[in-house]
């Protein structure tokens, strides 16, 4: 009877198919279901037939158009989640990373970037997120190694290893913020080298004096007019 009555009730004829135990005829009545509801826009009746399938590109392409029709409400954000997951599912990473990040799911969208070949795009996530090293690692891969310092740097800080942030933010080339570093962690050459390059050339100078380092001290007495 649901056959008779049309494409338009193919899930219908499916699940009655499935119900009384002719799964090949199911199949050939969800292939018709998935097709009656792409065509008509039906697009939560594609999500179920789609499912129940296995047919996860047809899944994708139906969690993205409910997403995209949901304007307002609560549940918007758990509809992209859905829609990351199924694309995801379908391997299409760029899609979902788009869907996860629409979601205001960043981690999970920073891998999906990636994974996407958009660095810069995952790394924006990841520091959403507050990754900073996974942030640090996508802007390196997108050739910006002075921005990824920066980040590992910001990232050592808040783990209190004040040596290891010194040298990442010489290597960022903030020689005010590397120089403070080393004169707190005893490294006194280093220190009077990033003062040197911040042009503070006395305290350099004074720096080199302590560290018996006389040479640079006088180099550094006589840049700064001393």
């Amino acid at each position: 009877l649901w056959e008779e009555a049309g494409d338009a009730f193919a899930l219908e004829a499916a699940k009655a198919w499935e119900a009384a135990g002719e799964s090949a005829k199911s199949a050939s009545a969800r292939a018709r279901a998935i097709a009656e509801a792409r065509q008509s826009a039906r697009w939560d009746r594609l999500a179920e037939a789609a499912e129940a399938a296995g047919d996860v590109a047809a899944l994708a392409d139906a969690c993205r158009k409910i997403a995209e029709g949901t304007t307002f409400g609560a549940g918007k954000s758990s509809l992209w989640k859905r829609a990351g997951e199924t694309a995801r599912a379908a391997g299409r990473s760029l899609e979902a990373a788009e869907s996860f990040r629409l979601a205001g799911e960043p981690l999970q969208a920073g891998p999906l970037y990636l994974a996407a070949g958009r660095p810069q795009d995952a790394a924006r996530e990841f520091e959403r997120g507050g990754d900073l090293a996974g942030a640090a690692d996508a802007y390196a891969k997108a050739g910006q190694g002075k921005t990824a310092a920066e980040l590992i740097a910001r990232d050592l800080e808040g783990k209190a290893d004040w040596a290891s942030a010194a040298d990442a933010w010489a290597k960022a080339e903030k020689w005010d913020k590397a120089a403070l570093l080393y004169e707190r962690t005893g490294r006194l050459p280093e220190a009077a080298r990033a003062f040197r390059e911040s042009g503070k050339l006395d305290r350099a100078a004074s720096l080199f004096q302590k560290a018996g380092q006389l040479p640079e001290a006088a180099a550094a007495f006589e840049a700064a007019g001393k």
